[in-house]
């Protein structure tokens, strides 16, 4: 009876490990690949570099670190520590019963992942197996332990520094002068009689500030989509990109990477320089926006109008923007990503 309720015990903490590593790791994919729909339900994907890229990181190789039963006792309490901060951050602001704020998930993950840090990886890990080829060496358990231990923090202080490599790199070239204006960095506008009376004409689907700080926060944010359009109607290139930080991203369909507020400028400068007053205007329609800290970012959909010679232009796209905010306390847009959905 006994080894019978041991050998249940074994399956049940190893078929646990492995179907909560497997899930786990659809969160990552969603937010690194766009698999299974993606962060928007159309395949998109988070920023390179931002706060949700380390929890896809975290999600999808901590995940498959469960599910191998490697060094599972360190990188589970990591994890469980993950799901701990997401959901004080992200889901106690919206209520407090997880089935209010949408936290349960977060919950559950947080505690898995704590039974397992506490209980490891079971007989049929790799952890499992290493161990008993150690003993078989004469290798002492507990040596084995901090090894892994050692490893799995390397793994993890490798993952969160991977966003300050990321943003190294050589800028990409800006696109032409005649590109088509992105979204909350480049859209065009028209009659400045007609436009409308803010920059963020409407905040529909996107939940109202829960605490002082978020309302701080998405004032600020407000602001500074103000002094954008006020620079695209104005025709300053230099005011657009000032809202920009100084290591920001800079990603539009079809064009490579821009990576840095001069690179941003000069993605500006050839069709604002010289186009007079009032040829463009944009205005922001904001569908979701969170903020946690210094970091935040919002969805939406930007419309951009241009008079033209024979007439008004105008167009319509997505955007997701990640802010960030500096040593000087100003939010600055740390990475801006759009497509358009269609043009008149």
């Amino acid at each position: 009876m006994d080894g019978r309720t041991s050998t249940f015990r074994s399956i049940a903490l190893n078929l646990l490990r492995i179907v909560a590593g497997l899930l786990f790791m659809q969160h990552g994919a969603m937010k690194l690949f766009g698999a299974l729909g993606g962060v928007d339900g159309e395949g998109g994907t988070v920023p390179v570099g931002s706060l949700f890229w380390v929890a896809g990181v975290l999600e999808v190789f901590g995940g498959a670190a469960v599910v191998l039963g490697l060094f599972t006792r360190v990188v589970a309490f990591v994890l469980s520590g993950e799901m701990a901060v997401a959901y004080f951050k992200a889901h106690l602001p919206r209520g407090f019963w997880p089935i209010e704020n949408g936290g349960e998930p977060a919950v559950l993950f947080c505690f898995v992942f704590l039974f397992l840090a506490a209980n490891g990886g079971g007989r049929f890990s790799l952890d499992g197996v290493f161990r008993r080829g150690r003993a078989r060496l004469g290798d002492e358990p507990a040596r084995v332990e901090v090894r892994s231990a050692a490893m799995a923090l390397a793994i993890a202080v490798s993952a969160l520094g991977a966003p300050l490599t990321a943003q190294t790199g050589r800028s990409g070239d800006p696109p032409a002068a005649d590109a088509t204006p992105a979204a909350p960095a480049e859209a065009a506008a028209a009659d400045t009689e007609a436009a409308a009376p803010t920059a963020v004409g409407a905040v529909t689907g996107a939940r109202a500030p829960s605490n002082p700080a978020e309302t701080e926060a998405f004032r600020a944010w407000d602001a500074v989509y103000e002094t954008f359009r006020r620079g695209y109607r104005e025709a300053d290139a230099d005011a657009v990109a000032a809202v920009y930080a100084d290591d920001a991203f800079y990603l539009g369909p079809g064009r490579d990477v821009v990576r840095g507020r001069p690179a941003i400028l000069e993605t500006f400068r050839p069709f604002l320089e010289g186009a007079p007053a009032g040829t463009y205007d944009v205005t922001f329609e904001i569908l979701a926006r969170e903020v946690a800290d210094d970091l935040g970012y919002e969805v939406g959909f930007y419309d951009l109008r241009v008079r033209k010679p024979d007439g008004e232009g105008r167009s319509r796209g997505k955007f997701t923007v990640v802010w960030k905010r500096g040593a000087d306390g100003a939010w600055r847009i740390q990475s801006d990503t759009y497509s358009g959905v269609g043009e008149d």
